[in-house]
């Protein structure tokens, strides 16, 4: 059991470095992948879709590869169809971290990590209105305050302790 990195990249691919290759290309990850997730090679991935599925990948699944390998797609390690977008990345790594989730409509909720651990490779993540999409589901560990912004450069900044914690079921706030 060691600890990896799975590395995501704007198209799609997804690949697992060895704590060495990303240590020694720290400054490049960044700007070269959009999610990067710390995990053990024998953890799970969480990959949240804009119509709120949950597709969850065992770590095992994904094939190690150098920096500069391409990797292969989210669709083939997992059961993503070709229609869905990935809107976020999340390894199982901090089993207790809280998750914020929020849609285009402005629904947030914050809902517990444990709560996508199951022997499903597919949920529901979140119920969404017909006309509804997610946006992003974050880690929220110790953040103390949350700000969005929206494409007209409205922003809206709020508690976290004035969400509650919801199941997965649930729709969210306003």
């Amino acid at each position: 059991e060691e600890k990896v990195y799975a590395l995501v990249n704007r198209f799609g691919y997804i690949k697992l470095v060895d704590e060495a290759t990303f240590e020694r290309n720290k400054e490049n990850v960044n700007k070269d992948y959009r999610y990067i997730c710390e995990v053990m090679n024998t953890g799970k991935l969480y990959i949240f879709t804009e119509g709120g599925k949950c597709h969850q990948i065992k770590v095992l699944s994904v094939p190690m590869g150098r920096y500069n390998d391409k990797g292969v797609p989210l669709k083939q390690v997992s059961a993503m169809g070709n229609s869905e977008v990935a809107v976020s990345v999340i390894s199982d790594y901090r089993s207790k971290e809280k998750l914020l989730f929020a849609t285009r409509k402005g629904l947030v909720k914050r809902v517990a990590l444990s709560e996508f651990d199951t022997t499903r490779k597919t949920i529901e993540a979140t119920k969404l209105a017909a006309d509804d999409a997610l946006v992003t589901v974050t880690c929220i560990s110790d953040a103390k305050t949350v700000l969005l912004v929206s494409k007209n450069q409205l922003y809206v900044a709020f508690e976290i302790s004035g969400i509650s914690l919801l199941k997965k079921t649930a729709a969210g706030v306003i």
